[in-house]
């Protein structure tokens, strides 16, 4: 899901994948920090009108991040948890990395570097 992520995102601006930059992937990361996940219809509801759906399907539920009044914990929140993004990150920096050593595509840097060492041009 992390990188169909991001080749939707990247699709989205026209940016070909083995063509992204760092400043891409930094704009990816803050649009996962404001970005809604999207919210997923249940698959025997999808193309019907709201009104077809039955009541028992329609339950109301908490707003997301408050807590469960049973065990206190909170429910899923509607924004990207700092552990996917930390995942997401980092699956597609091993992506880049593998591509990289393989010399595949027409990759020139890795967008995801895991510090300042790799911003430097390659010799």
């Amino acid at each position: 899901m992390d990188l169909l992520r991001w080749w939707r995102y990247l699709w989205a601006f026209g940016i070909e994948w083995d063509r992204a930059v760092r400043e891409d992937a930094r704009d990816f990361m803050l649009w996962m920090r404001l970005a809604d996940k999207p919210v997923r219809i249940h698959w025997r509801h999808r193309g019907k009108d709201p009104a077809e759906i039955p009541a028992s399907s329609r339950t109301v539920r908490p707003e997301p991040g408050t807590p469960n009044p049973v065990t206190g914990k909170p429910s899923v929140g509607k924004k990207y948890a700092p552990s996917t993004r930390a995942h997401c990150e980092t699956v597609l920096r091993s992506f880049y990395d593998f591509h990289l050593e393989r010399n595949t595509g027409s990759l020139l840097v890795n967008p995801f570097p895991l510090g300042p060492r790799e911003c430097a041009p390659q010799p």
